[in-house]
């Protein structure tokens, strides 16, 4: 009897789990069904952080967000791909914040170099892209300046050998002398590929010439530095590195 009334007790239990399970699923798919068609995960409010060149709205037209929006159907990857695709962004990271916001964080490309091209001054990044200049923004960068002809457009690749060869110093200064890439302020591009640099400080030129850059840079950051702790460098009219492993310094009389 009392092992009857045991199982019973089971069964009867069992059947309420059942049925609590099975009501647990008519429940879960009847808010999923509801979800789309409910408020209640609206996007209504999309942050953008980290843009300068691009305007927010740019962004989220970019990012396929125009119109009404569930936060729960949004592609996170699918926006981000969308977003990086834009010419003047870097990466980007793209999250929800329930139950209506989305975050947006890019990183844009960055000028590492101004080209000088007849008088009008471009801002560049470090693959060449002719990026847009703020109005009234003062840019900290060092010059390329040469004989540059059929001007530039902003949004494209700049190219020729002669932009490249002033190009590739820019970045081997900003990747391996750091130091001394915050000390130029102009880079010439003379005929037969020879280099002329001039220094922030004192205006001093530099014949660096063509070839051995790194080595060349070594020398010159060196050079630079000696002159400056010595209290030297207003007395320097020139540094030549033409020639073969020498550093020559010319000082006014």
């Amino acid at each position: 009897m009392n092992r009857a009334l045991k199982t019973g007790r089971i069964l009867a239990v069992n059947f309420l789990m059942i049925l609590l399970a099975g009501s647990i699923v008519l429940i879960l798919r009847s808010y999923v069904d509801w979800l789309p068609s409910s408020d209640s995960l609206l996007l209504s409010e999309t942050v953008v952080k980290g843009n300068d060149l691009v305007p927010r709205e740019e962004i989220i037209k970019q990012a396929g967000l125009q119109g009404e929006k569930q936060l729960n159907r949004i592609d996170l990857r699918k926006v981000t791909m969308l977003i990086q695709t834009h010419p003047y962004i870097e990466a980007a990271r793209v999250r929800k914040s329930y139950p209506h916001k989305l975050l947006i964080d890019v990183i844009e490309k960055k000028p590492i170099v101004l080209i000088n091209v007849e008088g009008d001054l471009y801002s560049m990044d470090r693959d060449g892209l002719i990026l847009p200049s703020q109005p009234n923004r003062t840019y900290n960068l060092p010059v390329l300046t040469g004989d540059f002809k059929g001007g530039v457009t902003v949004g494209t690749q700049a190219s020729g050998p002669l932009l490249e060869k002033g190009l590739s110093l820019v970045r081997t200064l900003l990747e391996c002398r750091p130091g001394l890439y915050e000390q130029i302020s102009e880079i010439v591009l003379g005929p037969f590929d020879e280099l002329k640099l001039y220094t922030q400080r004192g205006a001093v030129p530099v014949f660096f010439g063509s070839g051995e850059v790194e080595y060349k840079a070594r020398c010159l950051e060196a050079a630079l530095s000696r002159l400056d702790r010595e209290g030297k460098l207003k007395e320097t009219r020139y540094i030549d590195l033409r020639f073969y492993r020498q550093v020559i310094i010319g000082k006014r009389t």
